[in-house]
């Protein structure tokens, strides 16, 4: 079966692409499923049509779903639902509303996940086509099953362990009640059913990611975040999706500055992401619902082409384990001359800007602006060392997760130096 995730900042398009895709797929004879990961569905808007939650037949060769988290929990994870139900319900929360909210951190992903996996497991569909949240959420989907198996692995045990000995003595004392032995085993239960998810998504040979983006700052710099972050994980991107590029023969003033705009980003587009297909789509004269107006979409975008290809069979943007050992943290070029840059990474008094907290120390990952650029970096706890490549801006990656932000200045300088580490 073939998987391909579409994701993007908000408002960019990413449902109607994903949706024009699903269409052309259909069209070429591919059992295809689109489906929707986003709290805020929008893709029966996109068909014109009124999806439930679960898989609504479209048009021939074609089904659409809109994932429900809420509507999972009551199908498929009752007891935990009834339990949040309980906790809301114990703080004076009307009831009615207890039962909307009920959603505990994570079921959408893991609803989601369940899906896709369902989907790839039962073989009866060629093609899954994923309509995924903005970027944020959608990294936050594809990084849940190791969050799961670590959880599992390393909290889980003792705090089960712990809840079950405190439990007799705290209840009494508290007005929530306490998640029982019963709510632990269904969560373990629900979390194992992940297993397996990242050997699919991760897999080049099934699933690729499809970049969204407009042609403005703001997009185009977290596309490009997204990209390294992707790649960072182990996700293949296979293709960037230029969307509602603005036509060359318009004479207003106010679209020609937008012209100028659009082909400024559209540089810096194609030397970010080069090595992977950019597909340029127009902004049509209507709005893009229903199907006719989907397929000229998939027209636009993909040509002649098939677009369950994978246009891309390897990333330009690779992170591996590397055999060097030594304590430097260095970045340089292949080709002379050669260029060293040393920076402050995992220093409790490194500081990405003035007004944030120090960063910890542990494993980091630099990655540098130039194209083409390796490096070479040893955690400050000891273990192997990472080699990294990047064609995009600086990332600068520690923990914890949400601490993440490109270095400043102040934490890279750049010296001539000879290509070593």
């Amino acid at each position: 079966m073939r998987v391909i995730l579409f994701t993007g900042k908000g408002g960019v398009g990413k449902t109607s692409v994903a949706a024009a895709t699903a269409v052309r797929c259909a069209q070429a004879g591919y059992r295809t499923v689109v489906m929707s990961t986003d709290p805020a569905h929008s893709l029966g808007d996109s068909f014109d049509v009124e999806l439930g939650t679960s898989m609504t037949p479209i048009a021939e060769n074609l089904w659409a779903h809109e994932v429900s988290a809420l509507h999972e929990m009551q199908r498929h994870w009752a007891r935990l639902h009834e339990y949040a139900v309980e906790v809301f319900a114990t703080q004076g929360l009307d009831e009615v509303i207890a039962e909307e909210v009920a959603n505990p951190p994570g079921m959408d992903e893991i609803a989601s996940l369940m899906w896709i996996k369902h989907y790839a497991q039962r073989g009866e569909h060629d093609v899954l086509i994923v309509d995924c949240a903005p970027t944020g959420e959608t990294l936050q989907l594809l990084t849940f099953p190791d969050a799961a198996r670590w959880w599992l692995d390393k909290v889980y045990p003792w705090e089960r362990r712990a809840m079950k000995m405190a439990r007799p003595m705290l209840q009494p004392l508290m007005d929530i009640p306490l998640p029982s032995d019963e709510i632990f085993a269904s969560l373990k239960d629900l979390l194992l059913d992940l297993d397996g998810m990242r050997k699919v998504l991760t897999d080049p040979d099934i699933t690729t990611v499809r970049i969204v983006l407009n042609l403005e700052k703001m997009v185009v710099k977290e596309a490009k975040r997204a990209f390294s972050y992707l790649s960072l994980f182990g996700y293949m991107t296979d293709a960037v999706i230029v969307n509602r590029l603005l036509p060359g023969e318009l004479h207003d003033e106010l679209f020609k500055k937008w012209q100028r705009i659009h082909k400024r980003y559209q540089a810096e587009v194609e030397q970010s992401f080069a090595g992977i297909p950019i597909f340029n789509v127009p902004l049509f004269d209507s709005e893009v619902v229903g199907e006719t107006m989907l397929q000229r979409m998939a027209n636009a975008i993909y040509g002649d082409n098939d677009p369950a290809e994978r246009f891309v069979t390897a990333s330009p943007q690779r992170v591996a384990r590397s055999p060097f050992r030594g304590c430097s943290r260095s970045a340089k070029r292949p080709a002379p001359p050669s260029t060293t840059a040393s920076f402050a990474c995992g220093s409790p008094s490194a500081r990405t800007r003035s007004n944030e907290r120090p960063r910890t120390a542990g494993p980091c990952i630099f990655a540098a602006q130039a194209a083409g650029r390796r490096m070479a970096l040893k955690p400050a706890s000891g273990g192997p060392a990472l080699l990294v490549t990047h064609l995009s801006d600086a990332l600068l990656v520690g923990p914890p997760l949400p601490w993440l932000r490109p270095p400043d200045a102040a934490n890279l300088r750049r010296t001539s130096a000879p290509g070593r580490s």
